[in-house]
């Protein structure tokens, strides 16, 4: 099953928004971006996903957030896509501020060999 291509107006508020942050790596046939060998970030065709904690997760699914499942019927845990009102400025860069701040505090994931 081919993933879906990435949407270039998504990938480009990502990338503008992000900034410098984190390393960008190809997943899921789109960029995604790393922070100490774990995602916190990424687009998925119309999608924007971001790695949250616990409560920030509890948050954005009570304002429309929707669990992340890159193939039907398997989710994943910790990840949420964001609703569009939750894209646009200043909303966008606090999600991805706690995304990577949650994400910067877990382990460092090693490469695979």
């Amino acid at each position: 099953m081919p993933w879906p291509k990435p949407s270039i107006e998504k990938v480009g508020l990502l990338e503008r928004t992000i900034s410098t942050r984190g390393e960008r790596r190809v997943l899921f046939g789109a960029p995604c971006w790393f922070i100490r060998g774990n995602m916190f970030a990424g687009v998925f065709g119309e999608d924007i996903f971001l790695r949250l904690g616990e409560t920030d997760l509890v948050d954005a699914k009570s304002l429309g957030a929707k669990p992340f499942q890159p193939v039907m019927g398997r989710v994943m845990k910790e990840y949420a896509t964001l609703p569009p009102a939750l894209l646009e400025g200043k909303p966008l860069a606090a999600w991805l501020e706690k995304s990577y701040s949650y994400t910067s505090s877990l382990p460092i994931k090693a490469g695979k060999k």
